[in-house]
């Protein structure tokens, strides 16, 4: 279950912090979106970590 919630909630989280790292580099404080951009791609690097996870954990 807290599983489920962390998958839930991180992709949204991945989805926010790459739009304001947008408008971050639209505005131009660079450094900025470079933390957010950062900050998205762990977010989506852990989803995907731990849905990988959790397939490899429901197939064996």
């Amino acid at each position: 279950m807290i599983i489920v919630l962390f998958l839930l909630f991180s992709i949204p989280i991945g989805l926010f912090s790459g739009w304001f790292a947008w408008k971050a580099f639209r505005v131009g404080k660079r450094r900025v979106g470079w933390g957010m951009c950062w900050l998205s791609l762990f977010s989506f690097a852990s989803a995907l970590v731990v849905a990988l996870w959790v397939y490899a954990v429901s197939v064996s």
